[in-house]
């Protein structure tokens, strides 16, 4: 548990280090990519178990990316 951990904690670390080292187009590039596998693993997880897709997923999605959204224009600002 502790070594899955500290290689979350490390990843973490290392991306705060490439963000500022990369043009603005490869962190857009890696913030899409990661949004979508976190929206396909929820699927996956959500269809996997049961079988039925819910409205309640997209509802989340869409208030994360409100969210998202929000924070980006008030911190580009």
């Amino acid at each position: 548990m502790r070594k899955k951990i500290a290689i979350f904690i490390l990843i973490g670390w290392l991306l705060l280090i490439i963000g500022d080292r990369v043009d603005e187009l490869r962190v857009y590039q890696g913030a899409q990519i990661a949004m979508y596998t976190i929206a396909l693993a929820s699927i996956v997880l959500l269809t996997g178990y049961s079988g039925q897709v819910s409205l309640g997923n997209g509802a989340m999605m869409a208030v994360g990316g409100y969210g998202a959204a929000l924070t980006l224009n008030n911190l580009n600002t």
